[in-house]
């Protein structure tokens, strides 16, 4: 089982980071705790990270879940405890769902508090998490409200006085006879006539074959978007089918932008239609393109918030050849023109969903 954050890589040297502490104020030190990963095994929960070394008379401290009754420490002496890992063993594993897990090395400070260099939290989940379920069917219509209130009749004016009668004009003479007048309009159409009998059966029609989903999933984890350059672009997923026809090509993915620093990732749909030489270059889906800033889901200062995750969706028409087609995500990175002299890729792909619908005539 894969968790939600994992070991992240950097470009940047040790002398880097102490001129980035003294430039903006992030201070930075060797001996600082951190969570950079968890492994959740069959009956094991292992902490990665650096710093887990309790000084003088502390020792290191496990939390799992809210407060108070969540102090796990005692499952996580055997093996003892490294620097750099922390394995705790369980009977049975708590139940699926998410937790907090929190781990200090200073006896007399919260676990939870933030910003502080003795201790450091991550957010896990247990359990497998399944795909989205269909889109249920629309409910039934509720029943008529009942009508309003009869408004209040207004006041009835008063009757005006009659006028007085004028004088009979005389007779005027007889007048020409006028032009015909236009025809009348059409009149109502008649009754309905009583139905007729009904007609035999017609031949069966041919069987229509069930148009076939085609879906990929990219394994839970993360997958880095570590190279630079639209050229050098990183295969996500692909799917590939032999059937020729057209198809809707769709990508639901979630990029996560945890410690990435000026580091900007970029996606966008490609395919190749069969029969194609070894080494044909694939083609660019039009519209599909999208880029995500290393700042997004941060701060204003480009810290970390509670919601890292970016969620992007492409899709797109694409046509198979006589022996199908293959239909990939990629995805590269590029330096933010503001950087300085050291970067940080960040996490990179944390989940990813392609799938071919079939559309129209499909052999």
């Amino acid at each position: 089982m894969k968790t939600k954050r994992r070991l992240n890589r950097t470009v940047m040297s040790l002398a880097v980071f102490g001129m980035l502490g003294m430039s903006n104020g992030l201070g930075w030190a060797a001996t600082a705790l951190v969570i950079q990963g968890v492994d959740v095994g069959a009956n094991t929960i292992t902490i990665f990270g650096k710093g887990f070394t309790a000084k003088d008379k502390d020792h290191v401290r496990v939390f799992l879940g809210e407060m108070p009754g969540n102090d796990i420490s005692s499952m996580c002496q055997l093996p003892k405890p490294t620097d750099t890992a922390i394995v705790c063993s369980f009977t049975t594993l708590p139940g699926a769902g998410d937790y907090r897990l929190a781990v200090s090395k200073k006896n007399d400070e919260d676990p939870y508090k933030r910003s502080s260099e003795n201790s450091d939290q991550y957010d896990l989940t247990i359990g497998a998490i399944g795909p989205q379920g269909p889109k249920g069917d629309q409910g039934i219509q509720g029943p008529q409200g009942a009508p309003g209130a009869t408004g209040q009749a207004g006041a009835k004016g008063d009757k005006g006085d009659t006028g007085a009668a004028g004088p009979a004009g005389p007779a005027g003479p007889t007048g020409l006879t006028g032009p015909a007048g236009a025809t009348g309009a059409i009149g109502p159409a008649g009754p309905q006539g009583p139905q007729g009998p009904q007609g035999p059966q017609g031949p069966q029609g041919p069987a229509v074959p069930a148009a076939q989903l085609y879906v990929a999933t990219l394994p839970p984890g993360f997958t880095s978007i570590g190279s630079v350059g639209e050229t050098n672009a990183l295969t996500i997923i692909n799917k590939i089918t032999a059937s020729p026809g057209s198809y809707l090509a769709r990508v639901d993915a979630e990029l996560d932008t945890y410690n990435a620093l000026f580091f900007d990732y970029h996606c966008k749909l490609q395919a190749q239609a069969f029969p194609a030489l070894v080494g044909s270059p694939y083609s660019d889906l039009p519209g599909t393109r999208r880029s995500v800033s290393w700042r997004t889901g941060k701060g204003a200062s480009g810290n970390p918030t509670s919601a890292t995750g970016v969620s992007i969706s492409m899709q797109a028409p694409v046509t198979a050849g006589a022996f199908g087609v293959d239909v990939r995500m990629v995805c590269w990175g590029s330096v933010d023109p503001s950087a300085p002299s050291f970067y940080d890729f960040g996490g990179g792909v944390s989940s990813a969903v392609l799938t071919l619908l079939p559309v129209g005539g499909v052999n």
